[in-house]
């Protein structure tokens, strides 16, 4: 018989590869954790740093010299190499110079954190899609400052390991899924073996034996041990029957006698003296049927407890 799949589900074997499941998927969410931390996370950190501090400088520049400052200070930065962006815009949110011809969205009134996609020309003037992060705001009600990081290769590397990472994940908990309903099956097969093994011997069949593979694992094992087992049964079985036909043979000579000997005072004449005798025979002979049994109770103590 099969083993089914219920019976397998609920196989220890399979359970364990469902906990060993478990393990990798925990495993590879903390690595994810920590590769997002040490890479993406960081270069955000980094980023939102910088791009504060060179919001506050420009908002100084702003509050000393004005619009014009503002201005000049914007084009000079945004014209030097490095993965910093800038934008200056109108309240309206009409581009004055920068990086960008638009902004990625309207502000507030105070300053705030933005994260958004770009598209610019690589150096052969194909476009080229980007992800930046910074900060945007208006200064004193005015024009609108945006000052972001070009957060670059950096962020594709991160986003292809942690992808490279949940597919290992999701590859590793099949496998492991996989790996356990094979398992489950295979010791389900040798335990069902067994468990045929048993339901034949408790049919009366005593010469049925578990089958051994060879490999020398607990199944082979604990299969050595019942047939051991089994053979010890035999031998005490036919010991038994051994016993059983001795003890017969030797009880039907004294119960015979016993019975010729009532059936012949029956068949004789009265006679008091006679029939006190045949009594008495057939007393001698109850009494030698009675040791004879206490001597087979006795032995079979000496065994029982042998």
């Amino acid at each position: 018989m099969r083993p089914r799949l219920d019976a397998l589900l609920r196989s220890t074997t399979f359970r364990l590869a469902i906990v060993q499941a478990g393990v990798v998927l925990a495993f590879v969410v903390g690595l994810l954790l920590y590769v997002y931390l040490e890479t993406a996370g960081q270069l955000i950190r980094d980023s939102d740093v910088l791009a504060d501090q060179e919001y506050a400088s420009l908002e100084r520049a702003y509050a000393e010299g004005g619009i014009r400052r503002l201005n000049q200070e914007v084009v000079e930065r945004a014209a030097r190499p490095g993965p910093l962006l800038y934008v200056l815009a109108e309240s309206s949110g009409a581009i004055i110079t920068g990086d960008f011809q638009q902004l990625p969205a309207l502000p507030g009134e105070a300053a705030e954190r933005v994260d958004f996609n770009f598209d610019r020309a690589d150096d052969n003037g194909s476009p080229k899609r980007g992800r930046a992060r910074g900060r945007e705001g208006r200064l004193l009600g005015g024009p609108i400052l945006l000052v972001a990081r070009d957060l670059g290769d950096t962020a594709v590397i991160a986003g292809r390991i942690t992808r490279a990472l949940w597919t290992v994940a999701i590859i590793g908990i099949g496998l492991s899924v996989v790996s356990g309903l094979l398992a489950a099956w295979q010791a389900s097969r040798r335990a069902e073996a067994l468990a045929n093994t048993a339901r034949d011997v408790m049919a009366g069949d005593l010469t049925r034996r578990a089958p051994v593979s060879g490999l020398g694992d607990e199944f082979d094992v604990l299969a050595e041990s019942l047939n051991a087992m089994l053979d010890r049964i035999e031998q005490l079985m036919h010991a038994t029957r051994t016993a059983g036909d001795s003890i017969a043979h030797d009880l039907r000579s004294p119960l015979t006698r016993f019975r010729q000997k009532l059936e012949v005072a029956l068949e004789a004449p009265p006679n008091s003296d006679a029939d006190r005798e045949a009594l008495r025979k057939a007393v001698d002979e109850a009494d030698r049927l009675h040791e004879m049994f206490n001597a087979i109770m006795r032995l079979a103590r000496v065994e029982a407890t042998g």
